[in-house]
């Protein structure tokens, strides 16, 4: 999901509780291998992630039924 006020895209993850997996990869498109981009956990904050390792993102979520927002933008 695109948000036009903050430029960024969002990345919405819903954990069920009885949910087996901790990690899950997702496959992103229109991402500039090349770039840089600063992805947000809005729980725990920013950081640097190359355009290669974003395109193929993989998060851990050990809680149990849980949504998480991640938003990502070009640096």
């Amino acid at each position: 999901l695109y948000n036009f006020a903050r430029g960024k895209e969002d990345i919405q993850v819903f954990k069920r509780e009885k949910s087996c997996y901790q990690t899950a990869t997702f496959n992103l498109y229109e991402i500039d291998e090349n770039a840089t981009y600063i992805l947000e956990d809005i729980d725990v904050g920013e950081k640097e992630i190359s355009g290669k390792d974003l395109k193929n993102l993989t998060l851990t979520i050990k809680e149990k039924q849980v949504a998480k927002i991640y938003l990502y933008r070009k640096k």
